[in-house]
């Protein structure tokens, strides 16, 4: 198998890591900055190009979208239409414009895209869910979910305020940070309702959003 990683920031290193400790000896990667590019090249081992096209000209078998959010559908659409199989770090898009045309394009090609949302796989996640779906702790009525992280501890190796998270224009933000609403629809099912609030405290030199409060109705009637 051939893979190509776009994006070799932290998570995309981190998968490229893990393939080749699962035995993939074809791995490409594809980043704009040049230091990037020669850290994939030195610790991988492996192929590297500047751009998402010059990658896809060497027909990878599955092409990992890793990049800033903002990218993430038009790279996942152009791989798609290229016939590659796609694993897409969340979120798949910071907007519902053109998603019908990525699943279109998957459906008709006949790919697997797997989405980037890792909590559901993490044994304390499967056990929540196996005591869910056994019935042991009766009737779900409420769940509560508080999550955050002090962003400068996050990359310590960089400046917080140059990541992607505190980026309007690469669509950062915690809102789109969406692990919880993906494990919350995998335990309690589907949601039917939502509002919610964000809030720029100013506590961090970012452009996003820094705080955020979601209140959820779910088909089931849990809130």
């Amino acid at each position: 198998m051939k893979i190509l990683v776009v994006g070799l920031g932290s998570i995309g290193m981190r998968h490229a890591r893990n393939f080749k400790t699962l035995g993939v000896e074809q791995l490409i990667g594809c980043d704009l900055l040049e230091e990037r590019r020669q850290k994939f090249s030195s610790e991988i081992n492996g192929d590297i190009v500047s751009t998402l096209e010059k990658g896809l000209y060497k027909k990878p078998d599955l092409v990992v979208v890793a990049s800033p959010n903002r990218f993430h559908l038009e790279q996942a659409k152009t791989s798609a239409r290229n016939g590659c199989h796609l694993f897409i770090e969340k979120p798949v898009s910071h907007t519902l414009e053109g998603l019908d045309d990525l699943i279109t394009l998957v459906d008709e090609k006949s790919l697997f895209a797997h989405i980037g949302s890792k909590w559901k796989f993490h044994p304390a996640f499967k056990t929540m869910k196996k005591i869910i779906n056994e019935g042991s702790l009766g009737k779900i009525t409420g769940a509560q979910v508080i999550a955050g992280q002090w962003l400068p501890d996050w990359h310590p190796w960089e400046d917080y305020r140059n990541m992607y998270s505190a980026k309007k224009d690469q669509a950062g933000g915690i809102v789109l940070d969406s692990h919880e609403f993906d494990y919350l629809t995998w335990l309690l099912g589907p949601i039917s309702k939502v509002s919610g609030y964000t809030a720029h405290t100013g506590a961090l030199d970012i452009e996003t959003e820094d705080i955020a409060v979601a209140c959820m109705q779910f088909e089931s009637g849990v809130l």
